[in-house]
């Protein structure tokens, strides 16, 4: 989900303490669940200052949400809706520091999936099913939902467990269990007979109307997507080609990303303050923008027109 933020005092995150971090063991699961992060575009907000006197904003429409990497070389799922529209995107592992750089790969036209990529080598990935052997799910079925809620500075996932309420008509699944944004994109499993979690869908909205309740798309149609269209169509060798085949603009990106992700950490976490909107930050984007990253000069515009 897209937020429009002003540019202006924000903060990034803190940071656990080392000894209270080595005590926490994460599931391979929330290991492989990661964070997203986007910028779409930057509108004009009307305000006033603190005198009265009115004024425009640039406002950056920010947002993020959760995926699960599905590959070793770093394929990720996500919810369409967390990333569409986005003009730069990156992604961070569990308890990682650095942003990396993401691409999209492909965009289902109708269904709320997408996948996107990401230079790397992941230790932790939750291979996607193939077509036609995705587990079956029934009402009542014990579930847990993994992804970053609300707060997108935190380092760790969290885990929610619920049940399976119901199908819907156009084969959606309701889930009892308490979801919020940024959960959006992140994996749902259920464990099987030998207690071993299996991927069965992505969590895709939280109704506003209703409180603990939840809808996933299932897997099955999300294997299908992938095996008759991704795979046939090319689409990951294009997007790596898209994130490395050019030495400068990986460079490039590299440095985009890291910006991208504290921009909307520091939103999420406004108690240590960061002011972003100063001219060394637009002096850094209008040179990413001349070296060839033209989404870099919607952020440096926004920053200039705030001066």
């Amino acid at each position: 989900m897209m937020r429009r933020i002003p540019m202006m005092a924000v903060a990034l995150a803190t940071v656990l303490p080392v000894t209270a971090a080595a005590q926490f063991q994460m599931s391979p699961e929330e290991e492989a669940t990661v964070r997203i992060y986007t910028i779409a575009s930057v509108s004009l907000l009307s305000d006033y200052d603190a005198t009265g006197q009115p004024l425009v904003l640039a406002v950056p429409e920010i947002g993020h949400g959760s995926g699960i990497a599905l590959s070793s070389d770093g394929l990720i799922l996500t919810a369409k809706h967390v990333v569409e529209g986005a003009s730069a995107l990156s992604v961070k592992l569990p308890r990682q520091s650095q942003a990396m750089p993401a691409v999209i790969v492909w965009e289902h036209p109708t269904m709320d999936y997408a996948f996107i990529k990401v230079r790397g080598n992941f230790r932790y990935y939750v291979e996607l099913p193939p077509m036609g052997e995705s587990p079956s799910l029934r009402t009542r079925d014990d579930i847990f939902a993994i992804g970053y809620p609300l707060d997108a500075s935190q380092s760790t996932p969290s885990t929610t467990e619920g049940i399976v309420s119901r199908m819907s008509d156009d084969g959606m699944l309701q889930l009892s269990v308490s979801l919020n944004p940024g959960n959006s994109g992140g994996p749902v499993f259920v464990e099987d007979s030998d207690g071993q979690p299996k991927l069965v869908g992505i969590v895709i909205a939280k109704p506003v109307e209703g409180e603990g309740i939840a809808w996933i798309l299932p897997i099955e149609p999300i294997s299908e997507g992938y095996e008759q269209d991704v795979i046939p169509g090319d689409y990951v060798a294009k997007a790596v080609e898209e994130l490395q085949g050019n030495p400068e603009r990986t460079r490039l990106l590299d440095k985009l990303s890291v910006f991208v992700a504290e921009m909307v950490e520091a939103y999420s976490n406004p108690d240590n303050p960061h002011v972003f909107g100063n001219m060394d930050d637009a002096m850094m984007l209008a040179g990413l923008a001349d070296a060839g990253l033209p989404e870099a000069s919607l952020l440096c515009a926004g920053i200039l027109f705030n001066q």
